[in-house]
């Protein structure tokens, strides 16, 4: 756990891959969180607060601090902050391809939506995550389960 705010944990798209995931709470949940493990993280995120996940650009990590800033400022706006290091990026294992950076956003997601109850999930792309979330929206077109933002 990278604060009391955020959460570290992996999720396995595939057998043999794995992601760095951080989820960090909307601000307001603070004193709640102190001590807390990655059940209770995960619990939260189907209470009333909106989910963004967020899919970084190609330079450094989800950990980069320009990312860290503005996972700060939608916290304190309300929102979990749901954000992974793409197979091949940071502590993820696997190599990088554009099929395998689509594939774990949609794993991602439909983890997401496991668990976030009613709540919206909005799908942020940066830079070269506007390519993934792209991918990952028509992906869920495809699917005729166009879920952005319900």
């Amino acid at each position: 756990r990278s604060s009391d705010l955020t959460c570290n944990f992996y999720l396995q798209p595939e057998d043999d891959i794995t992601i760095g995931v951080w989820h960090t709470l909307p601000s307001a949940m603070w004193k709640s969180a102190q001590e807390k493990d990655q059940t209770w993280y995960e619990e939260t995120l189907g209470l009333n607060h909106p989910v963004i996940l967020y899919l970084h650009g190609n330079a450094g990590t989800r950990g980069g601090d320009h990312r860290v800033q503005l996972y700060k400022v939608l916290s304190s706006l309300g929102y979990h902050v749901i954000t992974f290091d793409y197979r091949g990026w940071g502590d993820s294992t696997g190599t990088a391809s554009e099929g395998g950076m689509t594939f774990d956003a949609l794993f991602v997601f439909d983890w997401l939506k496991a668990r976030s109850a009613d709540n919206p999930v909005y799908v942020w792309g940066h830079s070269l995550g506007t390519g993934v979330a792209t991918n990952l929206v028509r992906r869920l077109c495809e699917r005729e389960t166009p879920q952005i933002g319900r």
